[in-house]
């Protein structure tokens, strides 16, 4: 079992991560690459950014869809 991964397994988790609970051991490997990676720590948080940035669109449009026709975007 090898404890380090590359940048390309760990961008992998991040997105997984986003999606569903990692294991014990995905979870561990993923927090000491991102601890020494600094462009995985960037892609996790344009990952977190992105997945909230959408959410907040679902929750306007929702809101867009209960306002009458004339105030809709």
């Amino acid at each position: 079992m090898t404890i380090r991964l590359d940048c390309r397994e760990a961008r992998r988790l991040l997105s997984r991560a986003q999606d569903e609970p990692l294991s014990m051991t995905a979870g561990a490997k993923l927090r000491l690459h991102l601890f020494v990676c600094a462009t995985c720590r960037k892609t996790g948080e344009q990952l977190r950014f992105l997945r909230n940035a959408m959410a907040a669109m679902k929750v306007v449009q929702r809101d867009d869809d209960r306002a009458p026709p004339e105030q809709r975007h």
